[in-house]
C-alpha cells in the first residue's frame, strides 16, 4: 500500500476510535442517569416516566383508632338525624 493509503486508513481508524470513546461516554452517562431514576417501569396510568409514585401516609394504630371513633360518632349522628345516604327518595 502507498503511504497516502496508510495515512488515510490510520486517520479513519483514529476518527472511529474517537467516536467510539464518545459513544461509550454517552452510554455510561445514560446508564448512570437511569440508575438514579430508580429504573422503575411506568405504571401505565399516564404518569411521567421517572417520577416516583406517591405513597399513602402510614397511620399509627392510635391515629387509626381515633379516626375510627370520629367516624362512629359521625355515622351515629347521621343515623339519629335520619339523613342517611342509603335512603330512597
Amino acid at each position: 500500500m502507498s503511504n497516502r493509503a496508510n495515512q488515510a486508513i490510520e486517520s479513519a481508524i483514529a476518527a472511529l476510535r474517537a467516536e467510539r470513546d464518545q459513544i461509550d461516554q454517552t452510554i455510561q452517562a445514560l446508564e448512570q442517569a437511569s440508575s438514579g431514576l430508580g429504573a422503575e417501569k411506568p405504571s401505565g396510568r399516564g404518569g411521567r416516566a421517572g417520577t416516583t409514585q406517591r405513597r399513602k401516609p402510614k397511620w399509627s394504630p392510635a391515629a387509626r383508632k381515633a379516626a375510627a371513633e370520629r367516624m362512629r360518632k359521625y355515622w351515629a349522628a347521621r343515623k339519629r338525624k335520619g339523613g342517611g345516604a342509603g335512603e330512597k327518595k
